[in-house]
């Protein structure tokens, strides 16, 4: 399956995102749709992966 790799990233990356979030203190139950796509339950959660996706701003 050519699809291996991108699948296996998306799963890394939802692991890494899902660990950011139990970091916060806060509830994660994510599940990742087909294209990686991250749903969960907790608004305050989704911010921060929202927040964890951008890449890092350099103020100054």
């Amino acid at each position: 399956m050519p699809a291996t790799t991108t699948i296996t990233g998306r799963a890394t990356a939802s692991a890494e995102l899902n660990h950011n979030c139990v970091a916060i203190g806060r509830r994660c139950d994510m599940a990742v749709a087909s294209w990686g796509q991250v749903t969960t339950n907790d608004a305050m959660c989704t911010a921060a992966l929202v927040g964890a996706l951008r890449p890092p701003t350099r103020s100054g």
